[in-house]
C-alpha cells in the first residue's frame, strides 16, 4: 500500500503517530506500513537522501515557447529528492533545467497565477512545509511567497477568480479537509470554506468557473467521492460519485471534461480512467493506461493528454518501481505509450503548463 506506506514514512519521520484509530491498531498498521515504504525506498534509493547535483543551463541560452513546454517541479528520481525545475517539450522530447527552487520539495502542489508558476506546501523527505515560492519565466527567478497557515503536503491546487486556492493534504497525524486562499491584494493566505470531507492525495481542478476536488484518503478509507465548488454559492456541494475509489492520482482537463487518471484504490495501483462531463453530471469510464500508476503527473498541451512518471506495481518479487514512461491521449484516438525518454524515473512531483 504505497499510498499509505508513504503517508506514514512522512508520520514517522517527523516523529509524529498517525492516528487511524485505536493506539494498538495505529501502531500495528504504522509498523506495517512503514516496512513497505522501506522496501520502497531500498530498491529505489539504497543511500540517505540527500539534494541533488544540478548542471543549470544559462537562462539566456533557453529557448521558452510556453506553448510547446510541461514544467516539472521536484520530486524523487530514485537517488535523490529533488530541488529541481525543468521545462519539457514533448514535441521535441527535450528536458531543460531551470533555477532550481530555493529548497527540496516533493509531495507539493502548483498553481498558475499572472503568468508565474507557484509552488506551495510539501516536503522533503522527512518535514512537511508550509512555505510557498513563485517562479517567473521571463527572469528565471523564483520569490519567496507569503506561507500557508498550516504545514502540509499532498495537498491540491487551482487558480480560480485570480486566487490560488490549496486544498485538503495532509500532515502525517491527519488528513485535512481545510482550504486556503491565496490573495496577493491581502498578502497572505485567508481560510476559506472547507470541503465536505478530509481528503488527503486527493486530485484537484478549475473547469467552467467553479473547483474540483476528487478522490483522496480520508484517514480511514480511500474515497470515490467528489465535490464541487461555486464561488456564487460560497460553498461545496456533493458531485456524483466516480466508479472506483482512487487517492495518489491525477487530474486534467481536457475538452471541458475532467479525467481522473490511474492512482491507489486501496489495494493496488491502477491504471483506470474516469471521465466526468458536468454537463451530465456523471463519471464514464475511460479507456485505461496502458500502465498502472500512482504518483504521476497529468497535463494537456494543445489537444493531447500527457501522463509522465510516477510509480508501478513490481514484477514478481520486485515491489513498486518509479515509472520512466509517458503515455499520451488524444479524444477519438486513445492511448498510446509514446518513446519519450527525456524526463526518465520520476515520482512526487507536480507539473504545469503555463502557455496558452
Amino acid at each position: 500500500m504505497l499510498c499509505h506506506g508513504c503517508f506514514a514514512k512522512m508520520a514517522d519521520l517527523g516523529n509524529i503517530t498517525y492516528n487511524l484509530g485505536t493506539k494498538v491498531e495505529a501502531e500495528t498498521e504504522i509498523k506495517q506500513l512503514k516496512q513497505r515504504c522501506v522496501v520502497l525506498e531500498s530498491r529505489l534509493h539504497p543511500s540517505v537522501a540527500h539534494v541533488e547535483e544540478m548542471a543549470v543551463e544559462p537562462f539566456n541560452e533557453l529557448d521558452l515557447d510556453l506553448d510547446e513546454l510541461i514544467f516539472l517541479v521536484g520530486g524523487y528520481d530514485g537517488a535523490s529528492w529533488l530541488s529541481a525545475l525543468d521545462s519539457y517539450s514533448p514535441s521535441h522530447d527535450v528536458i531543460k533545467s531551470l533555477k532550481p527552487m530555493n529548497c527540496i520539495r516533493s509531495y507539493s502542489s502548483v498553481a498558475r497565477l499572472n503568468g508565474e508558476l507557484y509552488v506551495f506546501g510539501g516536503g522533503n523527505g522527512s518535514l512537511w512545509y508550509d512555505s510557498v515560492e513563485s517562479y517567473d519565466p521571463a527572469s528565471d527567478h523564483w520569490t519567496l511567497r507569503p506561507s500557508l497557515n498550516v504545514q502540509k503536503g499532498s495537498l491540491g491546487g487551482a487558480t480560480l477568480n485570480n486566487k490560488i486556492f490549496a486544498i485538503g493534504g495532509g500532515n502525517g497525524v491527519e488528513s485535512f479537509a481545510d482550504v486556503e486562499m491565496l490573495d496577493l491584494d491581502v498578502g497572505r493566505w485567508i481560510g476559506t470554506r472547507s470541503m465536505l470531507q478530509k481528503r488527503f492525495s486527493l486530485a484537484v481542478a478549475e473547469l467552467n468557473g467553479a473547483l474540483y476536488a476528487v478522490g483522496g484518503y480520508d484517514g480511514k478509507d480511500y474515497l470515490e467521492s467528489a465535490e464541487r465548488f461555486d464561488p456564487r454559492e460560497h460553498s461545496w456541494t456533493k458531485i456524483a460519485s466516480m466508479n472506483t475509489k482512487r487517492g495518489c492520482h491525477s487530474m486534467a482537463v481536457l475538452n471541458e471534461k475532467l479525467y481522473a487518471i490511474g492512482g491507489y484504490d486501496g489495494s493496488e495501483m491502477v491504471p483506470s480512467i474516469e471521465i466526468f462531463d458536468p454537463r451530465l453530471d456523471s463519471w464514464m469510464i475511460g479507456e485505461p493506461m496502458d500502465q498502472s500508476r500512482g504518483y504521476s503527473c497529468a497535463a494537456v498541451l494543445k489537444d493531447s493528454l500527457y501522463v509522465i512518471g510516477g510509480v508501478k506495481p513490481g514484477d514478481g518479487e520486485k515491489h513498486e518501481t518509479i515509472v520512466d514512461t509517458v503515455e499520451r491521449y488524444k479524444e477519438g484516438q486513445g492511448w498510446e505509450v509514446t518513446n519519450l525518454r527525456a524526463i526518465g524515473e520520476r515520482c512526487f512531483f507536480s507539473a504545469i503548463v503555463l502557455g496558452g
